[in-house]
Formats: C-alpha cells, structure tokens, sequence
C-alpha cells in the first residue's frame, strides 16, 4: 500500500492487483522496473548488496504446512484462521534495510508480487511474480516464477502498483528506447470478477518478531 507500517493484501490475482493500481491511475510494474528498483544504481543482485542476508528482508523463515481447504474455503472464519496461521510476513517498512538504492522497500521477500511480464509465458502468459514471499526461495531482484496463470491466489501473493514516469521527448526519440508491448491487457477484462483480497488484522502465531 505504500504506507509505511500498512500490510499489503494477500489471495489476490493479478486481475485483483490491476484493479487495484488502475483504480489510483496507475498499474502493475513491468518486470523490467521491478528489477531495475530492486537492483539500484549499482545493479545488485539483492536490494542491500552482494550476499543474501536474512535478516534484513523477511525471508528464510519455518515452512508451516497449508491447509488448502481451508486457504480457499468460503467460509470466512475459516479462511481467516488458516491464513493467520500461515502468514509470516511482516509490516511495510519494519525491516529498515530491506531497501534498494533507488529507495524502494520490501522488495524480496514478504510477499510475492504480480508484475506485468514483457514476453508471454506458457503457463503464466503476460503475467509473473517477482521477489519470493518469507520462505528460503527465489528472494534476489532477478528470477520470476511463470508456473502461475493471471487468475491464481495464494496466501503470500500480492502486488505493488507503478506509475509511468513523465514523457522525455529526446529519449524516446532513441530507436532502442525500451516501449511496452502494445497488445498487453493493462486492465482486467469488463466482467471479470475483482476482490480486495485478505489483510492481516493481528499478528499470528508464526509471524517473525511476535511478542
């Protein structure tokens, strides 16, 4: 949510994330801006530096064995306790030098996060998720899970949103000037179903630093 000490919202596809960004007049990041926040001036493979450090993004924390009946079930007390129980992540902003270069928080780990990708994926088509969540996974600027469709949710997705920066004449005057595909469903399609998704109300008894 861009507001520090705010949780983003989990069980969101990335149709859920479009609306979201859309609805502030913005979108879902290319994957080449993400990496390129994440990496910093300095180009590193994690925001902070060289080495994977644990414990300054969320990450590497204890698997906890999902109940997916329950994950996905429609009764909301139930889904509710699932997903306290599972989730392990950590306020927007609490760890402090989870932070790039270009000043951009929370990049890998915590939550998984939709971005738009930049050539159609087999599985995941024009979508990809960037980052890794809290466990010991993919948690650097680069990799991208693919294996996923635009519709899927889990209880550690989310999504930041982007904004396009202001036009620059002379830049884009350039041949090699990077433009985004033209065809690329930059909003979900008129009918399709948008939920808000799930935030955290209280910390749950497997979240990192609880008292």
């Amino acid at each position: 949510p861009n507001q520090a000490g705010a949780h983003p919202p989990v069980m969101v596809s990335w149709y859920d994330g479009a609306a979201a960004c859309a609805a502030q007049n913005k979108r879902l990041c290319w994957e080449s801006e993400w990496v390129s926040a994440c990496e910093g001036p300095e180009k590193l493979p994690f925001p902070y530096g060289l080495k994977r450090d644990a414990t300054t993004c969320n990450i590497d924390n204890g698997y906890v064995k999902p109940h997916l009946e329950r994950v996905y079930s429609k009764t909301p007390s139930e889904q509710n306790g699932e997903l306290l129980t599972l989730d392990q992540s950590v306020a927007s902003g609490e760890k402090a030098g989870c932070v790039s270069g270009f000043g951009v928080h929370d990049q890998t780990g915590n939550f998984d996060e939709w971005v738009n990708a930049e050539h159609d994926h087999k599985v995941s088509e024009w979508a990809g998720l960037k980052g890794g969540a809290w466990g010991h996974v993919r948690n650097a600027c680069r990799p991208m899970t693919t294996s996923h469709p635009p519709e899927f949710t889990y209880y550690f997705i989310s999504f930041r949103c982007c904004a396009d920066a202001a036009p620059d004449p002379e830049v884009e005057k350039d041949p090699s000037y990077w433009r985004p595909p033209a065809e690329h469903p930059h909003t979900p399609p008129p009918g399709t179903k948008i939920s808000e998704g799930w935030t955290t109300k209280e910390r749950g008894p497997n979240r990192p630093g609880k008292p």
